[in-house]
């Protein structure tokens, strides 16, 4: 069982690397302004799902709808949530500056509202736990945002390749300085996005970018490797004879 557990710990960090060495596979050494936008929005729309997954959860699971206490937060989190939704759905609908306004006013609205939670029954939690899904999409972001700025740096793929290594390494080091260390005035749900600043059991940071984002870098820099190999040559097909 144990060895069981072992094995089924490799998926999250999996999942990460995964993202990373997409990205990089996806993303040519310079990349243009609308690609990278249209990547940062496939991001947040990877972060949304995740959180709208928690809501219907916590409100349905684990029955938050049937509490009065708790309808006040659902009657807040759900219009903040669909416009979310709204923002960032592929393929989008809406005027692009209507898309703008509702993703910058629900992000608002739920930070607010999950910053918010400790007070709430039906174990409160998991409404805004940063688990895997959000984590991924904030590790694609950064990912994407770091990928356009080597674009500008570096001279080729091999450079932006060790470049990512030694940011993945950077974020490996710099993980330990963040434990016990208070982020304010951030709100806590986007502190959580940092890093876990308090121990496990009272933080609900379970995916934040300081340590996971090193997983994500280590595979973009082997999808930047990848995209650097030189290409085998063509395979020319012979007609076939009747």
């Amino acid at each position: 069982f144990e060895r069981a557990r072992l094995i089924g710990g490799f998926a999250a960090p999996f999942f990460m690397w995964l993202a990373g060495l997409s990205i990089a596979l996806s993303t040519e050494l310079r990349p243009s302004l609308d690609k990278t936008l249209s990547a940062l929005v496939r991001a947040g729309w990877v972060i949304v799902v995740g959180y709208a997954l928690k809501l219907f959860a916590w409100t349905v699971d684990h029955g938050a709808i049937r509490d009065p206490r708790c309808w006040l937060t659902i009657a807040l989190a759900v219009p903040a949530m669909s416009a979310l939704v709204f923002a960032f759905r592929e393929p989008p609908l809406g005027a692009p500056q209507a898309r703008r306004i509702a993703g910058v006013v629900g992000a608002i609205a739920l930070v607010l509202v999950y910053s918010r939670t400790d007070g709430l029954p039906r174990s409160p939690e998991v409404l805004a736990r940063l688990d895997v899904l959000q984590g991924i999409g904030a590790a694609l972001a950064v990912t994407t945002l770091l990928l356009a700025g080597l674009g500008r740096v570096a001279p080729s793929e091999r450079a932006r390749a060790v470049a990512l290594a030694l940011l993945a390494l950077g974020v490996a080091l710099a993980t330990p300085h963040f434990v016990g260390t208070s982020l304010d005035p951030l709100p806590t749900r986007v502190a959580d996005y940092v890093a876990r600043t308090t121990e496990p059991a009272a933080s609900g940071a379970r995916f934040p970018l300081f340590p996971w984002l090193g997983h994500a870098l280590y595979g973009a820099c082997l999808g930047t490797l990848l995209r650097a190999a030189p290409r085998g040559r063509a395979v020319t097909e012979l007609p076939l004879s009747g």
